[in-house]
């Protein structure tokens, strides 16, 4: 714009920028009521209406140690671990003198490490009942390991690698490594410090256990009354009790009222120690009550010939898991993951491999901004899935999709066609009883490159400008202040200005503006 008297000529440059970014969909997790993670507090289910909670992470494990230990005791409640937890600092016991955990905790093949009960140095003196669960009455724990280090001196205490006391319980498919010691009156397991009318089935620890002089020391059990032990073994010294006084010590279990042990193993090669080392002819797997178990070499209990020993024993057991064997130790298991209904979640690798594979005739028209295609696994978002693209205005393709290992769905679902508009957004559900896979579509319209200004005025004075090709031209009365016009501006839609309008400005000198229109166009006005 050039200045006169009568007018000034306003030059404006329109640069015009834009940066287009396609985004993934970002979707909520989604599950199902009765399947739900668990938080501080939740609450129990009933006799009618059961409840099952997932377990993450070591907040949430200690959220139910606090839970239980406030007395709720989660009967007719089932908590299902989903990964291996590590936990970070000293553990506090589910359960304990006045409370007990009656539910059902589903371990689904994973472990608990790093349970960390006292020390040497300062071993644990206020709590009686002390594991990673310390009192349960009537509640089945499966399918969990864990690895621990357990010092307690409580006189009278009930201390176990995976429960500290048992009531009515049902132990299946668990195992404990590490140590367990326990106070001169204890009772002190590798799995389980005392068990009353419990039922352990497919289970083993592998810990050193130790016990005071009166105490119930054994590598699977300490004491117990009632119940059975099947399909299980202990490999662990044993250490505690008197020889005439208390000779409660055993490769299997301290003391075995009324107990039924079946194909049961022991390890004649491990220590016995009552106030001096038993020989091997004088090893017991009852250190008191009627003899049980197996006693079998620490070689022979190594070979692969045990580990189909136990796997034809467990053969007849409902739930059993299958035995495998571990190069130059003993036979542990693996019991595939529970397939749930919501969710199924490992770390970020799906449990099903999805794609979007090309229909065979449609391609990307030149300058057309393609689709961006995502998949979930109940509400958990994966990697963009690959695919072709129509024209410009329907985008249509196909989806298949591959179950992973120890995952499947219970029916088949066939590839099918999927069609979004320009602009538009399509999700797909695929879903059964067991899990519910979502891919979605998203298909950003195409972006304006309009980069005008339609209008440009003052509203005092009031004048408008004229717009002509690169040159915006205004007139003002002969005398008007120029240092502080506030103009009005029009530009196309989905653009940005800059100063925006509304503003102040001194028109002394010319005055640039930049546009920021959607599409990356640019263009000069001046």
């Amino acid at each position: 714009m050039k200045k006169t008297k009568r007018n000034k000529i306003l030059s404006l440059i329109l640069t015009v920028a834009m940066t287009i970014g396609l985004l993934p969909q970002m979707t909520v997790p989604v599950f199902a009521t009765s399947e739900t993670p668990y938080s501080s507090g939740a609450p129990a289910g009933t006799s009618s209406v059961p409840v099952t909670y997932t377990i993450s992470n070591e907040t949430q494990l200690r959220a139910l140690a606090t839970k239980v230990n406030s007395g709720t005791t989660y009967q007719y409640t089932t908590f299902v671990l989903q990964n291996d937890i590590a936990l970070n600092v000293a553990w506090t016991p589910i359960g304990g003198t006045s409370c007990s955990f009656k539910g059902t905790f589903d371990g689904n093949s994973k472990k608990i490490t790093q349970v960390k009960i006292g020390s040497s140095t300062t071993p644990e003196s206020t709590l009686q009942y002390v594991g990673l669960f310390g009192n349960v009455d009537g509640g089945t724990i499966k399918n969990l390991g864990v690895d621990i280090a357990i010092n307690s001196n409580y006189g009278s205490g009930y201390v176990g690698g995976l429960v500290g006391s048992n009531y009515n319980a049902t132990i299946t498919n668990c195992y404990a490594t590490g140590p367990v010691t326990g106070g001169y009156m204890a009772n002190v397991g590798g799995l389980l410090g005392y068990s009353q009318s419990t039922t352990i089935i497919n289970c083993y620890a592998t810990g050193s256990i130790n016990g005071g002089t009166s105490a119930y020391v054994g590598g699977l059990v300490g004491g117990n009354s009632g119940g059975k032990i099947t399909n299980c073994y202990a490999t662990g010294a044993v250490i505690g009790g008197a020889p005439s006084t208390n000779p409660n010590v055993g490769g299997l279990v301290g003391l075995g009222q009324n107990l039924t042990i079946t194909k049961s193993y022991w390890n004649i090669n491990a220590e016995q120690n009552l106030w001096g080392a038993r020989p091997d002819a004088n090893k017991l797997g009852v250190g008191s009550g009627t003899e049980g178990g197996t006693k079998m070499t620490s070689v022979d209990m190594k070979d692969t010939a045990f580990v189909t020993t136990l796997n034809n024993n467990g053969s007849s057991i409902s739930g059993a898991s299958t035995w495998v064997p571990v190069s130059g130790g003993y036979p542990t298991f693996y019991v595939p993951p529970i397939i749930i209904a919501k969710p199924i979640t490992i770390d970020t690798t799906a449990p099903v491999t999805a794609a979007v594979v090309a229909d065979g005739t449609n391609t990307v028209p030149t300058g057309a901004i393609a689709p961006v295609i995502t998949w979930s696994d109940d509400g958990t978002s994966y990697a963009a899935a690959s695919g072709s693209f129509a024209a410009s205005t329907e985008y249509k393709t196909k989806y298949v999709y591959t179950a992973s290992a120890g995952y499947e769905f219970d029916s088949t679902i066939v590839a099918s066609d999927i069609t979004v508009t320009n602009g538009g957004t399509v999700a797909v559900v695929l879903s059964d009883a067991n899990k519910t896979l979502t891919i979605t579509v998203t298909w950003q319209a195409t972006a304006s490159n309009a980069c005008d200004i339609t209008e440009f005025s003052f509203a005092s004075p009031t004048v408008t400008g004229t717009i002509t090709g690169t040159n915006i031209a205004i007139t003002v009365p002969y005398g008007t202040t120029v240092t502080n016009l506030i103009p009005t501006i029009t530009f196309s839609p989905k653009a940005t200005i800059s100063p925006i309008s509304g503003i102040g400005k001194d028109f002394t000198d010319p005055v640039i503006y930049t546009v920021t229109a959607e599409d990356g166009t640019k263009k000069s006005i001046q």
